[in-house]
């Protein structure tokens, strides 16, 4: 990915105006989960150039990235409002951003537990990539119905599409979505107690240390204390998910973030480590409000009115629960304002 970057740069020390559109738009993808500030200025340029230009798909391109990076920062609205832009801009042939829209959309109702929202999406991203070679946006889809059967916790049923996507990648030689696959399938793995998440584990270390790809450092981390935890090396875990949720919040990573707080307390309440995971909850949820992160804090309270449930904490439970609906429902009208159609059928808006 670093080397793709800097051909990508290059490029565009010496392009010429108009042709600086698609690199800003590529750069901008590139940098999405990597580098927030690289990502918002090239998504704000490729923005400006397009309409400068006239570009049309482009434009559309440059939205829907856009879109992408407010979605990483948890800014639903503005999030769905780009993605509602993105469409009305896209041309009829370029089903590629109709896609990735949809799969943004089926994760996006899986966590809310908007799940029947979730499978319509899936479903549109799905009948538009039938006989086509848009393998990237494949993967893509397959990965986000596989996080659709997690919050499920079908979690054989999301190990099959996570396989898929992987063994599509590998065909196709898309080498840099492989460790995101990866990274996912182990989560997976550790719900499930698979004994040879440790090979895995260390493949993905071993990917890490050669690309020198330090995004995956912190979630590596989180993965690795899980790991601990649930197999009794408790020690061990703490030193990792203290090192790995300190990497996380000083880099603001909110989407790897959740996934984090989530695997530690899942693990944590499994062992009986019901303290530590309270302690978790809370700082979970203190760095989520402080930073305004909407779309991360209804999956938050929701797991931590069962937390306070299970403990038969009524009053607490009844707070968190009220918490998750309220913002839930909140969220909800927001994204189906700009983006879902009358009755989940079919609109000029999404044509």
């Amino acid at each position: 990915m670093k080397d793709k970057i800097k051909i990508l740069e290059s490029k565009l020390e010496v392009a010429k105006d108009s042709e600086r559109i698609s690199l800003h738009n590529k750069l901008c993808s590139s940098y999405m989960y990597r580098d927030v500030e690289k990502t918002h200025y090239h998504g704000n340029e490729a923005l400006n150039l397009s309409i400068k230009h006239s570009n049309d798909e482009e434009h559309a391109l440059a939205k829907y990235n856009m879109g992408c990076y407010h979605l990483l920062k948890d800014e639903i609205k503005v999030c769905a409002n780009y993605f509602h832009q993105a469409l009305l801009l896209c041309h009829e042939e370029n089903i590629t951003i109709k896609v990735n829209i949809y799969a943004r959309l089926t994760a996006i109702y899986a966590a809310l537990h908007g799940f029947d929202k979730a499978r319509f999406y899936s479903e549109k991203a799905l009948n538009l990539l039938k006989d086509t070679s848009h393998y990237y946006e494949l993967c893509d889809t397959y990965i986000n119905i596989a996080k659709l059967h997690c919050y499920l916790e079908e979690y054989d049923i999301a190990a099959y599409y996570y396989n898929e996507a992987k063994n599509i990648a590998t065909t196709q030689k898309l080498n840099n979505i492989i460790p995101l696959i990866n990274m996912e399938l182990i989560s997976n793995h550790l719900r499930t107690f698979d004994l040879n998440v440790e090979k895995k584990l260390l493949g993905l270390e071993t990917y890490i240390e050669d690309y020198d790809d330090l995004w995956f450092l912190g979630p590596l981390k989180i993965l690795w204390a899980t790991y601990y935890i649930l197999f009794d090396a408790y020690d061990v875990a703490c030193i990792n998910y203290t090192i790995g949720l300190q990497i996380l919040e000083e880099e603001n990573q909110i989407s790897s973030l959740l996934h984090a707080y989530l695997n530690i307390t899942f693990a944590l309440e499994y062992k009986g480590y019901h303290d530590e995971a309270e302690a978790i909850y809370i700082r979970a949820i203190e760095f989520f409000e402080q930073v305004n992160a909407v779309m991360s804090l209804p999956k938050i309270y929701l797991a931590m009115s069962k937390f306070y449930s299970n403990k038969g904490e009524v009053s607490l439970y009844q707070t968190y629960l009220k918490k998750y609906v309220t913002l839930k429902e909140e969220i909800e009208k927001s994204l189906d304002h700009f983006l879902l159609p009358s009755n989940m059928e079919e609109t000029n808006n999404l044509a």
